[in-house]
């Protein structure tokens, strides 16, 4: 497993990001990215799978349903660029047809310069960027599609217990509620702060030279190997 094997190293992210500059208090906006898979399975992987997406579109729309007409003025959702005849615009329109919706065509770092708050409705790329980028950040996922392992799972506890992960909808729906006029002091806390940096020194690590620090971590590898021959 991962923390058996003594030259896996966290060495962060070959494709950097910077924090936007925003007062994201300011904006007006609420974020909610999603994603969308192949309708036939071909390949095994921690996430929703054929049909499943469904399920997961269906709690994209309980989400939308548990915040209060306010925010779901305030929402935007960013559709994935690639439909796989999923049809998830009809789809949206025909549940939710007041809310504004993104095909996916747009850069993600544009819409997050517009919103107050960044939502995340799977384990991938988007909320790892937007920690990075000092977004304030919600996450809610299903854990039976979103299976972690076994090392990863006191990371999500902490995240969950200053109430960025959720494991339900109408959770992540209540809490933004709650947060929403005062997400500064939320999200700048320590609690919050403590649990975003210990998140990225694991899974998003930033650094200001990684090609330097690249070459230093196989120069080692390299040479401890040559030492044990």
């Amino acid at each position: 497993t991962e923390g058996q094997q003594s030259k896996i190293r966290p060495m962060g992210r070959l494709k950097q990001k910077k924090r936007l500059g925003i007062n994201h208090a300011k904006q007006n906006r609420l974020l909610l990215v999603t994603s969308t898979i192949p309708r036939y399975s071909y390949w095994m992987f921690s996430g929703y799978v054929s049909r499943q997406w469904l399920d997961y579109l269906n709690d994209q729309f309980a989400f939308c349903l548990a915040l209060t007409p306010k925010l779901r003025t305030a929402l935007k959702v960013r559709l994935y660029s690639k439909d796989y005849n999923w049809e998830q615009l009809r789809r949206w329109k025909d549940h939710w047809p007041d809310v504004e919706l993104d095909p996916g065509k747009q850069k993600i770092d544009n819409l997050m310069r517009e919103c107050r708050i960044c939502i995340s409705s799977y384990n991938a790329t988007t909320y790892l960027e937007s920690f990075i980028m000092n977004v304030p950040t919600v996450l809610f996922w299903n854990p039976s599609h979103w299976e972690l392992r076994d090392s990863a799972k006191p990371y999500f506890e902490v995240l969950k217990e200053v109430g960025i992960f959720h494991e339900k909808p109408e959770s992540a729906a209540h809490h933004i509620i709650n947060i929403w006029d005062n997400v500064d002091k939320w999200w700048t806390s320590k609690p919050v702060s403590d649990a975003v940096n210990q998140f990225c020194e694991r899974y998003s690590k930033t650094s200001k030279d990684i090609v330097h620090d690249l070459y230093k971590e196989l120069n080692e590898l390299t040479t401890k190997h040559e030492h044990v021959q």
